[in-house]
């Protein structure tokens, strides 16, 4: 930056405020004259300053050229900044019309949820499927647990009845001898061979009346046929092991010769009947009861899973939407710095464009010609206390720059 010439009336007044008689051209040669003037006292050196600072001002101040070079260069970062004003404003705009899009989904999902809670027989007939029967499903679960109950103590019983179980005279009751209370114990008390038996037994017992009722659900019908053969099948042996048991007791006690016991007496023994209703057939009312149970819990959990996935899709629109209220703060932040500029910038031209930097380019030439005086004086031990008077004053109207009217650093 060019330095700018004092007014002539400036540069013929000294501090004390009387006519100089020496015509000065610029800072530098004022303050030489100024420090001869004081002798080059330190003591006398902030006045100096102080009186240079308010010419220096004034000095940038009736620049003309100066001002309104500035000034341009005001208006035109006005322009950038509106232009970034206005590309900032399209793209939040673009940015909430996202967000209000991710919201809107967010709602119609919810009123599906709430669809799917109220109107579960609506909402499953716009899938392809009928309606869950609540009585139908409640009712079947409770069947459905209380037969799995009783055909799993049923065939512990039975099993070891049928295969482990040593019949006596006190036994000839058909309850008795199927249902025995002790039939874990005592498997367990003859070896863990026999408990595990039959444990395992049970198992395959129960899970065939399961694989049944899986089947029908599937149609798979010749599976479904050998599965049912191959439970009646094991259900017949226990049957007739169990009636052959309670013949052999009474054949052991009888007086008269008896036949052993065949296929076709046991057919005609109702304690054979008996256990294969108690057994073969509960085990398929079981498979039934389940395949009823499934087929209304199927339905039911598709209102439960429509459900759940539309709960999983709110949960990522919700990230998606803090994503683009993160980005919209980032946005409206950027923003805001941009228009608090136009404001300063705005703020600026509405009066003197005068910089610090300005002030403290006259004060350095005129600290010049106050060290040259004192060098030329044979004063150079004066120069430091001057320099550290020169550089606090410079200090302190950089922390003070806010107190001046359109002042920036």
């Amino acid at each position: 930056m060019e330095k700018d010439i004092i007014p002539q009336q400036d540069l013929t007044t000294s501090i004390d405020g009387q006519p100089s008689t020496v015509s000065l051209r610029n800072y530098q040669e004022w303050g030489t004259n100024q420090a001869g003037k004081v002798d080059g006292d330190p003591d006398a050196l902030f006045a100096c300053l102080e009186a240079t600072h308010i010419k220096a001002r004034k000095t940038v101040a009736e620049n003309d050229q100066l001002q309104q070079n500035r000034k341009t260069q005001l208006q035109n970062q006005i322009v950038i900044f509106e232009q970034k004003k206005e590309d900032l404003d399209n793209k939040i705009n673009s940015v909430q019309s996202k967000l209000d899009h991710e919201e809107r989904k967010i709602e119609a999902l919810k009123s599906e949820i709430n669809d799917w809670a109220l109107r579960p027989e609506e909402m499953l007939k716009k899938i392809g499927k009928e309606a869950y029967d609540k009585l139908t499903f409640r009712i079947s679960g409770v069947i459905l647990l209380l037969l799995t109950a009783y055909l799993f103590i049923f065939y512990i019983s039975a099993s070891y009845s049928a295969i482990f179980r040593v019949f006596t005279p006190e036994d000839t009751a058909i309850v008795n001898s199927i249902f025995d209370t002790q039939a874990l114990y005592k498997a367990y008390s003859e070896s863990i061979t026999t408990l595990l038996f039959v444990l395992l037994f049970t198992a395959i017992l129960l899970g065939l009346a399961f694989a049944v009722g899986w089947l029908i659900r599937k149609r798979q019908k010749l599976i479904l046929a050998v599965v049912v053969f191959i439970t009646l099948a094991l259900d017949f042996l226990i049957a007739y092991q169990i009636v052959d048991g309670l013949y052999y007791i009474k054949r052991a006690g009888s007086f008269q010769e008896m036949p052993e016991m065949t296929v076709g007496m046991a057919l005609s023994e109702v304690n054979f009947w008996l256990i294969l209703f108690l057994g073969f057939v509960v085990s398929i009312m079981l498979s039934l009861i389940y395949y009823a149970f499934a087929e209304e819990y199927e339905k039911r959990n598709a209102v439960t899973y429509g459900i759940k996935k539309r709960q999983e899709k709110i949960e990522k629109h919700k990230d998606e939407c803090k994503r683009i209220k993160d980005k919209l703060q980032e946005l409206e932040t950027q923003k805001k710095s941009v228009v608090a500029k136009i404001k300063n910038r705005q703020y600026e031209l509405s009066g003197i464009i005068i910089k610090v930097s300005d002030i403290k380019e006259h004060i350095g030439d005129f600290f010049t010609g106050w060290v040259s005086f004192l060098k030329n004086a044979g004063k150079e031990k004066d120069i430091e206390e001057c320099k550290k008077i020169k550089e606090d004053f410079i200090a302190n109207l950089e922390n003070n720059a806010l107190f001046y009217t359109n002042v920036s650093n």
